[in-house]
């Protein structure tokens, strides 16, 4: 038995997580930002290892997904997204989603806990991405981001690079 409060990095980990949303509408009631969703999310994963260095087979996929955010006067539709584990420690991740005339994808791969040393790396791509369209601003993205993973908490979590910037914006 551990003692309370001692690090649990350390503790043995064994889990089977298997489980789905077959409709997301039930956001809807949780906060006034999104109209609507619709929507599938399934889990089948296994997690082995200590808490410190898990190891996790199997993963988290959102799949048929759309969301309308009112506020940013947009709807983002066409929504996948895969977070893959294949029991050496990394997860591969993989997305896309549409916006107006655009698409963003997303690839990469990171532990299950990035750290300073061991870092994960996700990578955005995105063309003509209607970020937002509102009567007072029209925006579309274009830029390529890359991200690095850490772990490490700050008021700024991410850090990002630009390879291509563009920001096109117009207002009414």
């Amino acid at each position: 038995m551990r003692k309370l409060g001692a690090p649990a990095d350390s503790g043995p980990l064994a889990a089977q997580l298997h489980g789905g949303i077959a409709d997301l509408a039930f956001v809807e009631a949780l906060t006034p930002s999104v109209d609507s969703i619709a929507g599938q999310v399934r889990l089948d994963a296994t997690a082995e290892g200590t808490v410190g260095h898990p190891r996790v087979a199997g993963g988290l996929e959102i799949d048929n997904t759309a969301v309308r955010l009112p506020i940013a006067g947009v709807l983002y539709h066409d929504i996948k997204v895969r977070a893959i584990g294949d029991q050496s420690g990394l997860l591969t991740l993989s997305g896309q989603a549409r916006s107006g005339v655009g698409q963003l994808t997303l690839d990469g791969k990171s532990p299950v806990r990035p750290t300073k040393n061991e870092p994960g790396h996700l990578q955005i791509r995105r063309q003509n991405f209607e970020a937002i369209h509102t009567p007072a601003v029209h925006s579309n993205v274009s830029p390529d981001l890359h991200i690095a993973l850490t772990g490490v908490r700050t008021l700024c979590p991410v850090r990002h690079h630009s390879t291509t910037p563009a920001l096109q914006s117009s207002q009414y």
